[in-house]
């Protein structure tokens, strides 16, 4: 299968090579004409990506960008002895905190479930900053500072990999999408980073371009199953998260909190933290593990996301609503003082 854009449409076509004999050459043929995707948004799709399991043959599953704000994608099934075929309803990923959403990159699992990474970039001063974002168990997890690539690939025994060029390429690193996975380095350098294909990390590589100085080269990584974890960690303890309302989402960070030199510890909340139980809304936003002092340089997020909510959406029951608190709590998680 193939697929490419035009005039902001996504088309797409499946094939096969053939042999013919006598004399000997070789050809292409289509099983039927380009097909579009559905459209039931006037919108602008770009940057199309295919993922097929080899386990599983019978379909494949079509990712794009719409717009530069969603990630659309959507499952294609050959019918009628792959004479036509038939489309799924499609299916879409939110803007997980990010301005721009594009560029995805899908892999398929042998059960014939997708894996989708993209790019999230927001601007800070004008200048853009790009992040990987991927989606599993209904959450989003997002990776690097100044990515410059990304590449999501499957294992045939059931691992899917994530590769990216984080700083700009100058440290590449990958992970298993996982409940829990460490970041390992690539050990190569260049801003456009692939996976290749594996049964297993032991025989899934990566590929990097470098065209930074002359001579322009490729490298290749070692195998996946033999790098080691990354020993520098970007925030030491804190919390992520994303808060939504209306068509809008804001992303913030919140770590490295120190208190006399000591990072402070952020109580871990597990895998799906219940939002609806009081005591578990407490612990996910930032409860620590003893005496704290948060200043409000620790999330200026907050204080930009409330002004801009009264700007891009006065007529919202997010005008002025998005608003943040930091308190000083002592080991037993009781109040000590609330800054004014």
């Amino acid at each position: 299968m193939v697929a490419w854009n035009a005039s902001g449409e996504i088309f797409y076509s499946l094939g096969q090579k053939v042999t013919i004999s006598n004399p000997p050459y070789h050809d292409f043929y289509w099983y039927f004409d380009p097909r579009t995707i559905s459209n039931p948004f006037e919108a602008f799709r770009n940057n199309p990506t295919i993922g097929t399991s080899k386990l599983q043959l019978n379909s494949f599953w079509l990712a794009w960008d719409r717009d530069q704000t969603f990630i659309e994608f959507a499952n294609l099934v050959p019918i009628n002895g792959a004479s036509d075929i038939q489309q799924s309803q499609l299916l879409a990923y939110g803007q997980a905190g990010f301005s721009k959403n594009e560029q995805p990159s899908i892999s398929v699992m042998p059960n014939n479930d997708y894996r989708i990474s993209w790019f999230g970039e927001n601007y800070v001063d004008g200048i853009g900053q790009k992040q990987v974002v991927t989606y599993f168990n209904y959450q989003f997890y997002i990776f690097g500072t100044n990515v410059s690539s990304h590449s999501m690939r499957t294992t045939d025994d059931g691992k899917a990999i994530i590769a990216y060029g984080d700083q700009s390429g100058t440290r590449n690193k990958f992970r298993q999408v996982w409940y829990w996975g460490s970041e390992k380095n690539l050990g190569t350098t260049g801003k456009q980073t692939h996976l290749s294909n594996g049964s297993s990390l032991n025989n899934m590589y990566a590929m990097s371009f470098q065209n930074t100085t002359l001579p322009y080269s490729f490298s290749m990584s070692a195998n996946l199953g033999s790098l080691q974890k990354v020993t520098e960690i970007p925030i030491a303890s804190g919390r992520k998260g994303i808060v939504a309302g209306d068509s809008a989402e804001f992303y913030f960070t919140l770590g490295d909190v120190s208190l006399n030199g000591n990072t402070i510890e952020f109580i871990q909340t597990g895998i799906n933290p219940d939002f609806t139980n009081p005591q578990s809304v407490t612990t996910f936003t930032g409860r620590v593990d003893f005496v704290s002092i948060v200043s409000t340089t620790n999330i200026q997020g907050f204080t930009l996301a409330k002004h801009r909510t009264k700007i891009h959406f006065p007529n919202s029951n997010l005008n002025g609503n998005v608003s943040y608190r930091y308190l000083r709590v002592n080991t037993q998680g009781h109040l000590v003082s609330y800054p004014v």
